[in-house]
């Protein structure tokens, strides 16, 4: 096999396992934004009691099955922490503490 051969076959390779990798994470991002559009649709009518039950609900099956952390998630909310007014904070906050 000739070098210019070689490079060719290579740089097709290459070239499929890109593509490859890309169809795959593109139907990751689908099922992504599916699974998000799903969430939405149960959440979506709600009211602020109904959902803090789920949300708690979510926690205890979490704390449960020992994949609930809590230092993540308060890590999470605060770097949101900076984009929220202070009723948001303080509503962050309390539901924080409930879950807790």
């Amino acid at each position: 096999m000739k070098l210019s051969e070689f490079k060719n076959t290579n740089t097709n390779t290459t070239k499929e396992e890109i593509k490859s990798k890309n169809d795959k994470e593109k139907v990751k991002t689908e099922q992504t934004q599916k699974s998000i559009e799903e969430l939405y649709d149960t959440y979506k009518n709600m009211n602020s009691s109904e959902l803090l039950t789920q949300l708690k609900k979510q926690v205890e099956n979490q704390k449960k099955d020992g994949s609930f952390n809590f230092d993540n998630l308060t890590s999470s909310l605060n770097q949101i922490m900076p984009f929220l007014n202070e009723e948001q904070k303080n509503n962050l906050m309390t539901i924080l503490n409930q879950i807790k």
